[in-house]
């Protein structure tokens, strides 16, 4: 039970972020994420269109 009151007391210490700033920052990982599947999707194409698939056929 020690442990759990001294969990407790270290969330009480803790600062939150507000809605605002995290519904920001959730958008911010939303859209990079976003943008590096897509840029990887394109570097995958290039590569298997005009690199390795070259070999493989």
């Amino acid at each position: 039970m020690k442990f759990l009151k001294e969990v407790k007391a270290e969330f009480m210490k803790v600062t939150w972020p507000s809605k605002e700033t995290a519904l920001m920052y959730t958008a911010l990982v939303i859209s990079i994420s976003i943008f590096v599947a897509y840029y990887m999707f394109i570097f995958d194409y290039l590569f298997l269109k005009y690199g390795i698939g070259k070999f493989i056929q």
